[in-house]
């Protein structure tokens, strides 16, 4: 059986010259990277996005779908990058509150309650004259256009008395209450509140950029961390998650780490961290050789915020066993080998192109057989 190939981009020219993309990111960001593993504390989420490497959430894609998959999503270089929406923007927003507040005005942009929905370039077409080349205005479809025009010069106004209004993106007062009363229960809770509190080690330890070369295969590889913290005898990683259920057990938060592959995330940020020891030594501030700790002195924790109920009483607190941590670590080697695999052959398997047997999950099984009307 073979498989739908992708074709790996060419280098983007720069000028008249082709650089490679680490000399590309150099350039634009103003950062040198080097083969060792490095630390960046203050890099914009724009930055790390560019950031030549291989990270986790790439590596999901590509051993939970396909290679394929993970090129058109990440790699593609005409692939559509739209504003975050639904969960995503919620869980955008909470981070941001709590991480960087100072970058909240540059991101975003709060809408009033009453601002129309903007309209399509579609919605902006205007009907179709008839034969005679007049238009009926006591169609549905005039009175839909006229709508669209009228939303489109509300936010033509709104843009042009908020500069840099192109470039924040737009979120609603709802949206906005809900991402600062998630990051509101984080600061209340007992125990984590200390570990936002502002101190200059706490600052330095958000949204921290770590690069580096797998041993085994030499690709550069990336991790952003959101929280690094050291408590004296282990180096704290949190995850902030904003979660429909964040309750424990398998059908709760459970549920969601399994469907996600947080496993592979944990194990991946852990890993990083130890490989970037020095560098994250540094950008806390710490002495050199703090960090040197036991294997199980990094833990990386996932904070999980309830949506639907978000105070801290609705926080949970959850940190990978050894065999979830080595089974996270399995996963993102034989995905890191099935990517770089795929780069360096310029081959990026999607699905087989061979006819498969159908399978189904044993619910089905038990509705058809019930309609059916198949005795047990």
């Amino acid at each position: 059986m073979t498989a739908a190939p992708v074709q790996t981009p060419s280098p983007v020219p720069i000028g008249e010259a082709l650089l490679s993309p680490e000399a590309a990111w150099e350039e634009a960001w103003g950062h040198t990277l080097t083969g060792a593993p490095q630390v960046f504390s203050g890099l914009p989420r724009e930055a790390y996005d560019q950031l030549p490497g291989w990270n986790a959430s790439l590596l999901k894609v590509a051993i939970g779908q396909t290679e394929a998959h993970a090129w058109s999503e990440f790699i593609d270089p005409d692939r559509e990058i739209s504003e975050d929406a639904g969960q995503f923007l919620i869980g955008n927003l909470f981070h941001c509150r709590l991480l960087e507040p100072e970058l909240f005005d540059q991101r975003y942009l709060v809408l009033p309650a009453d601002a129309p929905k903007r309209p399509t370039a579609k919605q902006l077409e205007g009907p179709k004259p008839r034969k005679d080349g007049t238009i009926n205005k006591d169609t549905v479809t005039y009175a839909n256009w006229q709508d669209a025009v009228a939303r489109a010069e509300w936010w033509k106004a709104f843009m042009a008395e908020h500069p840099g209004a192109e470039t924040a993106q737009s979120v609603s007062a709802k949206d906005l209450a809900l991402g600062d009363a998630l990051a509101g229960a984080v600061l209340a809770h007992p125990v984590l509140a200390s570990r936002f509190a502002d101190t200059p080690q706490n600052r330095a330890g958000n949204e921290l950029t770590l690069t580096w070369r797998d041993p085994l295969t030499g690709a550069r590889c990336k991790a952003r961390l959101d929280l690094v913290r050291f408590l004296g005898d282990r180096l704290w990683i949190g995850d902030l998650k904003s979660a429909m259920d964040a309750g424990p057990g398998p059908d709760h938060f459970g549920k969601a780490a399994g469907n996600y592959d947080y496993c592979l995330s944990a194990a991946w940020y852990r890993d990083a961290a130890q490989v970037c020891r020095a560098g994250i030594e540094e950008a806390l501030g710490l002495l050199e050789g703090a960090l040197i700790l036991a294997p199980n002195g990094y833990e990386c924790e996932f904070i999980a915020v309830e949506k639907a109920h978000p105070r801290h009483e609705f926080i949970g607190r959850y940190t990978l066993t050894d065999e979830q941590a080595q089974l996270g670590r399995g996963m993102a080697r034989r995905a890191l080998n099935m990517v770089v695999q795929a780069e360096a052959s310029g081959w990026w398997p999607g699905y087989d192109t061979a006819a498969k047997p159908l399978e189904l999950p044993g619910y089905a099984y038990q509705r058809m057989e019930r309609l059916a009307e198949v005795e047990a």
